[in-house]
């Protein structure tokens, strides 16, 4: 399947989650198929930024996007993290908030 294929059904899941999920505050793919480097075996890593750091939270927004996403036509990995952890993460331009920053694409 082609990236922009791909990417527009992203898109269009990450729309979805939006409008079901009111605590989250952005969506953002990083990693192979954000730098176009994906090859047949690639997930989609996704990161769904929520404004709070609230455990119980994060875990529902998790649950519903990994269902959500199960439409994607690629496998997805889904990490959700709050505003706070995010911008940490942006500063220090490591782990997951640091490739978010370095090569993410917003998707919603």
């Amino acid at each position: 399947m082609r990236r922009e294929a791909v990417l527009e059904a992203l898109r269009r899941c990450a729309e979805r989650l939006r409008a079901e999920c009111p605590a989250v505050v952005a969506i953002y793919l990083f990693g192979s198929f954000a730098t176009g480097t994906a090859t047949p075996r690639s997930d989609a890593d996704i990161v769904v930024e929520i404004a709070e750091e609230d455990p119980a939270l994060r875990e529902a927004v998790r649950e519903q996007a990994i269902w959500i996403f199960a439409e994607a036509p690629v496998p997805v990995e889904v990490f959700v993290k709050s505003a706070h952890k995010l911008e940490e993460g942006r500063r220090t331009g490591r782990g997951i908030a640091g490739a978010v920053a370095q090569e993410g694409l917003r998707l919603a």
